[in-house]
């Protein structure tokens, strides 16, 4: 499967989950009161709706890297969406600074030791 297939799929998932906690919700509405009105159950789902929508916004904010200039070669470093406690070079997703310099036409940046990995420049 691609991986926007995969993507599609999960994004469907979501959705259909979505939609029956809508359902649910407004199952327990009419459970508890027969006679509630339209007008209540749609202003209930919409706050329901709007709760979550906060809810994965904030996910979505928490999920988004740090991102600092490397203290070692000076290129551009993120979190690491898998360990946010390790830092990658942006460019190419690689923890060592000379593996981040790496081009076609030029190679690596053999001025770079070996031993040199991500890591952020501390701020003061």
């Amino acid at each position: 499967m691609a991986m926007d297939e995969r993507l599609m799929a999960m994004t469907a998932t979501m959705k259909a989950t979505g939609a029956a906690k809508m359902l649910g919700i407004a199952k327990r509405m009419v459970a508890t009161d027969p006679d509630v009105s339209g007008r209540d159950v749609l202003a209930r789902l919409e706050s329901a709706m709007a709760e979550e929508e906060a809810a994965a916004t904030v996910a979505w904010v928490a999920s988004e890297p740090d991102r600092a200039d490397c203290i070692k070669c000076g290129g551009p470093v993120e979190t690491d969406s898998r360990d946010r406690s390790r830092w990658i070079h942006s460019a190419d997703g690689s923890r060592g600074c000379r593996a981040a310099t790496f081009t076609v036409e030029d190679g690596w940046d053999e001025t770079i030791p070996k031993s040199w990995n991500a890591a952020p420049k501390r701020s003061v």
